[in-house]
């Protein structure tokens, strides 16, 4: 029998509207080619602008990830 062990959950928090808007405007070139970024271009982002210091880099990659898919579809 496995043993029991405590499962991890994913804290949420829903995009504010200034995190969007400065992942939009710093990866527009992404979005329109429809390419995702490298970890040190999304470091630069997060460097630059103050309100994505609480967001990982991962975090901003599936954010483009799941904003282009959902373009597509």
């Amino acid at each position: 029998m496995p043993a029991k062990g405590t499962r991890r959950t994913a804290i949420r928090r829903p995009w504010a509207d200034e995190e969007r808007d400065a992942v939009h405007s710093y990866f527009a070139r992404h979005f329109a080619e429809r390419t995702l970024p490298g970890k040190n271009d999304i470091e630069q982002c997060i460097s630059t602008h103050d309100c994505l210091a609480n967001r990982s880099w991962r975090n901003i990659k599936d954010f483009i990830r799941n904003s282009q898919t959902k373009l597509s579809c």
